[in-house]
């Protein structure tokens, strides 16, 4: 995260709520065909993943000291907070 100013993490933050979709990742508990992604990615099996509908409430960030930040993230239980995270970090690669 270098040199990111905490107002563009915070604005990157009000991007994330409402709601929206997202592709769960194949490390995950979701079932494909009875089947756990993350069993399937362990045998290196990578299936098609629908995008599952996803909500943010809230996020909130409570601390910040570059490159770390500590945040709140109140969301819809089928949120992968991993890839939340992802989007996150390459707030300076835009």
């Amino acid at each position: 995260m270098g040199n990111v100013q905490k107002e563009e993490i915070e604005e990157v933050f009000r991007g994330f709520l409402g709601e929206s979709k997202q592709v769960p990742p194949m490390y995950s508990a979701v079932k494909f065909k009875g089947k756990k992604l993350y069993e399937l990615a362990r045998k290196g099996i990578v299936v098609e993943r629908e995008p599952r509908d996803i909500r943010i409430d809230e996020l909130r960030l409570l601390d910040f000291d570059s490159p770390r930040c500590t945040f709140l993230l109140r969301c819809s239980r089928d949120l992968c907070s991993p890839a939340c995270r992802r989007r996150c970090s390459e707030i300076k690669k835009r």
